[in-house]
């Protein structure tokens, strides 16, 4: 189990309930509906069908994906996978070289500029993409909120 691992490798307390945090979270979520499990079994085109009409609406949120062709929007679907930050993970670091962007489907974000909070993004949001669009180093801190 879990707790037992947590107790043999001695992790904190605090760590302890951060990776409970998590679990129970990601209990929770998959209480309502397994949607990986659901995509999974379907044949691979309308696999791709359904992913796509489920990320459309996000993608052309994004005013540099806005005018995009077709099969543009399918490889970035092809790349999209699902993450959980808990609240005061820090999720991109300021001055690290970028590897992706994130779009928001729940919960908050802060973003921080040498520790002072710039703005927060809720569902629907995305960030990251700056540095990725620029090829430069990121511009500031995002942290998940609780």
């Amino acid at each position: 189990s879990v707790n037992l691992y947590m107790k043999r490798q001695n992790l904190p307390l605090e760590l302890r309930e951060r990776v409970r945090d998590f679990y129970q979270y990601m209990w929770q979520a998959r209480q309502a509906f397994d949607e990986s499990g659901f995509l999974e079994e379907l044949p691979e085109t309308l696999r791709m069908e359904v992913s796509l009409f489920n990320a459309r609406e996000l993608l052309e949120s994004v005013p540099f994906f806005k005018d995009s062709a077709s099969g543009f929007f399918t490889s970035v679907v092809n790349l999209l996978h699902g993450v959980v930050f808990l609240g005061g993970d820090l999720i991109i670091r300021l001055g690290e070289w970028p590897t992706e962007m994130f779009f928001i489907r729940d919960g908050e974000v802060k973003i921080s500029l040498n520790g002072h909070v710039v703005t927060y993004l809720g569902p629907g949001a995305y960030f990251g993409e700056i540095s990725i669009v620029l090829s430069t180093r990121r511009t500031a801190d995002v942290s998940a909120l609780g």
